[in-house]
């Protein structure tokens, strides 16, 4: 049996474009969901990069599925004809590698590049690739990548999932796979610092123009922590991690489509800790983003995704 390979395991490709020689490369897409010695699992389908346009794995294993696609080992073949020639040497997976000894290779073959150029043209998520700096990633949508230990990408893709399982977070996260713009999700450089969503590429364009029409948008990146579970002493400041990055993913998803409104407005009913005979004050998008009255009609807010969470959580009172 040969070793399972993996997103970043090498393979070898002997196609020509002209004079240039593809080389081959590592593997590039995995399955998100399972891990072998820490690293996606590749299988029949996942791209691989190649000087020319990318590979295809075309052959895996007959009788070990992995999301619901055949296991990719090493000697299994890819679409331009190469071999993958790196694995995981203490897991093994299924038959002989390059498809066994059994019929029907060809239609294996044509059914793998079939799988690879749907992900090339129309890619599933979410999915695990290698970034531009060779760093393994997981892209959730068309417009949020995850980013950090594979732990910390496992632990945010649930919580992802917790929120899609809303209608408003399910609303919320096709806004901003929809947006054209890019949201990166990573872990803060404080572990005792609270969630955040900022490094705008574009800081003016996230707001509304003076005549209330959208802004040209901004990409941008949330801080996360997926551990953090209280923000304070109030009852409804100890809700599930998941609740807070739907925060700061309504920030985001403003951000993205230039909605964000500018000025600031009352705390609710929050006493100013400066001057407890006046309202504190907080930045409108804040009031917006938890749902405070009156700014509480927009689409997406904390304490909509609050009130469909399983199970139901408090309202927020005040950012």
């Amino acid at each position: 049996m040969p070793p399972a390979a993996r997103i970043s395991d090498m393979h070898v490709c002997p196609l020509v474009t002209g004079i240039v020689p593809h080389v081959g490369g590592p593997i590039s897409m995995g399955c998100p969901t399972v891990m072998i010695g820490f690293m996606p699992a590749a299988r029949v389908g996942d791209l691989a990069i190649c000087v020319g346009p990318p590979d295809v794995i075309a052959m895996g294993s007959f009788t070990v599925m992995i999301g619901g696609m055949q296991a990719a080992r090493i000697g299994d073949l890819t679409a331009h004809g190469g071999t993958i020639v790196l694995g995981f040497p203490t897991v093994m997976i299924g038959d002989v590698g390059a498809g066994g000894g059994g019929g029907g290779g060809l239609g294996v073959v044509l059914g793998g590049l079939i799988a690879g150029l749907k992900n090339i043209f129309a890619p599933t998520y979410p999915r695990t690739v290698l970034d531009a700096n060779g760093n393994v990633v997981t892209q959730y949508n068309e417009a949020i990548t995850i980013v950090g230990t594979p732990e910390y990408q496992a632990k945010v893709l649930a919580d992802l999932q917790r929120i899609a399982n809303t209608p408003t977070g399910k609303a919320l996260l096709d806004s901003i796979a929809g947006s054209g713009k890019h949201v990166t999700i990573q872990a803060p450089s404080d572990p005792n610092a609270g969630n955040s969503c900022g490094s705008y590429d574009n800081a003016a364009g996230r707001f509304s123009n003076p005549d209330g029409t959208p802004g040209d948008g901004s990409n941008s990146t949330v801080e996360y922590n997926p551990d953090r579970t209280k923000i304070g002493d109030e009852p409804w400041e100890t809700r599930p991690p998941g609740v807070g990055l739907a925060h700061e993913l309504i920030h985001a998803d403003q951000a993205a489509h230039g909605t964000m409104t500018p000025g600031t407005t009352n705390n609710d009913a929050k006493p100013d800790p400066s001057d407890p005979t006046q309202i504190d004050q907080v930045n409108t998008r804040e009031a917006e983003a938890v749902g405070i009255p009156p700014n509480d009609n927009r689409d997406y807010t904390e304490n909509k995704i609050r009130s469909e969470w399983d199970p139901p959580q408090p309202e927020r009172q005040w950012y």
